[in-house]
């Protein structure tokens, strides 16, 4: 079942958590450090992972959805939320829907 955003997770140091991560996808610190790996790539004859390092007040926005792992590097505590063009287009389908509601209704 696909987890609905925004969700809040807490990690102790050392701890690791697996994450299938969607496109547009931000994950903020908001306490702590986190390590942020992505899926391994091919990049010629290299295989390439993605490492990136948040401190708390830090933001980073998934390029390609995938498997992520995030690792606290202390405790920490991050939110990942949905795309802003997720949300939108939610909101719009939303609105379509009452819309369409309140002319049956009338």
């Amino acid at each position: 079942m696909k987890q609905r955003l925004p969700v809040k997770k807490r990690l102790r140091a050392g701890q690791s958590m697996h994450l299938h991560a969607s496109h547009g996808m931000t994950i903020v610190a908001t306490q702590g450090s986190l390590r942020i790996s992505g899926a391994a790539d091919w990049r010629g004859e290299h295989l390439v992972k993605e490492t990136v390092l948040l401190q708390e007040g830090e933001a980073h926005l998934i390029q390609e959805a995938g498997w992520i792992v995030m690792s606290a590097q202390r405790d920490a505590e991050m939110v990942c939320t949905e795309s802003p063009a997720e949300i939108g287009a939610t909101r719009e389908l939303l609105s379509g829907l009452l819309s369409l509601m309140r002319r049956r209704i009338s």
